[in-house]
């Protein structure tokens, strides 16, 4: 198996730009090809059943290395000759402590920019997005400027009824709202009121939630896995100077 054979070049492009991201993402796809491609070996075929496995720690290795993935780009590909299941486990064992590690503190670093809305809040934030939409409604744009304003309406309202609202799209919504041209609002003044009494709801429930709760910071998250080599070399130390001691 090649590099396309476990990742195409559309998914390449659509990697998150975080590194870290992008090479939990693109591990997740190439293991799941991996797998495609051993239910297919035969049960006897030996040589397919390793090779795969060869060329995804392959991949997986040239990955780390590229996005520099501390405790996994330091691995080095031994020949096919020496390669072994084995080696391929405890290999596959840290890969997987990384990639969690990964997950969980993309996880939250999501939680910091979201917050989750209150059912009061809720309410409220509905009954200013439903005068906006009215207000879009009274207004003086064209019906294509007025389809697309309803449009971001009813998307972030779908995006309220999660069970965290991203900041982003609170913001997104106050932007496209305000970006239109004033003049042509029935009141730009009760429009501007509406957006921002958006935000300040969604402002203040995000306020509340950080001081009743501390989210870890893990934007540098601390080495993932111990260096496998450096603990061997640390042993083999250790029983040297055991031996040392030693009278005989």
């Amino acid at each position: 198996m090649n590099i396309y054979d476990f990742i195409t070049e559309a998914e390449l492009d659509d990697a998150p730009d975080d590194s870290r991201d992008a090479f939990a993402f693109l591990i997740n796809i190439a293991q799941k090809r991996l797998g495609e491609f051993i239910s297919a070996v035969d049960d006897n075929d030996n040589w397919s059943f390793e090779s795969a496995h060869y060329d995804f720690f392959n991949l997986a290795v040239s990955l780390a290395k590229s996005f520099g993935i501390e405790g996994l780009a330091t691995y080095e590909l031994p020949s096919s000759q020496n390669f072994n299941m084995d080696y391929f486990r405890t290999f596959k064992a840290d890969l997987d402590h990384v990639v969690t590690q990964i997950i969980i503190a993309k996880s939250v670093r999501g939680k910091r920019g979201s917050v989750s809305i209150p059912d009061a809040s809720k309410e409220r934030i509905l009954n200013y997005t439903r005068a906006l939409r009215e207000a879009v409604d009274a207004s003086e744009f064209s019906d294509s400027k007025k389809s697309d304003l309803r449009a971001k309406i009813a998307a972030f309202e779908e995006a309220l009824d999660k069970k965290r609202l991203k900041l982003g799209d609170a913001t997104a919504i106050a932007f496209a709202i305000l970006a239109a041209p004033g003049s042509l609002w029935a009141s730009y003044e009760v429009v501007s009121k509406l957006t921002t009494n958006i935000l300040q709801v969604v402002g203040e429930a995000k306020s509340i939630e950080d001081q009743n709760k501390s989210i870890p910071d893990w934007d540098s998250p601390v080495a993932l896995i111990p260096n496998r080599r450096n603990e061997g070399d640390k042993k083999s130390k250790e029983q040297g100077d055991l031996d040392d001691e030693i009278p005989f």
